[in-house]
């Protein structure tokens, strides 16, 4: 059979997440206020959800490399940030350039 990892956590429950907020350089960078903003925006239980429910899907079905899974996951990741506050209903091809060819 195929053989399947044991999905993906979600990324804002990642040590590493906190981490970079706590970090010399993002403290310098950043004021607390927009670090406890992040902290506060990074708090998606839709994204949960989905973590979950594709830890169901992945074991069942090969659906790419560990890094087409990370850049699913960047992509849902920029449109939880306030950066993406202006993008509404757009296709977001997740397909490492396929969709240029």
């Amino acid at each position: 059979g195929i053989g399947a990892s044991s999905g993906y956590n979600a990324i804002n429950k990642d040590p590493f997440f906190e981490d970079t907020l706590k970090s010399k350089n993002f403290q310098r960078m950043y004021s607390k206020q927009r670090l406890d903003r992040c902290r506060q925006f990074n708090h998606c239980p839709d994204n949960d959800q989905l973590c979950h429910e594709a830890l169901w899907f992945s074991q069942r079905m090969f659906l790419g490399t560990k890094r087409d899974m990370d850049d699913i996951a960047d992509a849902i990741l920029y449109l939880c940030s306030d950066e993406a506050a202006y993008i509404t209903g757009q296709v977001i091809n997740v397909c490492g350039g396929l969709s240029i060819v």
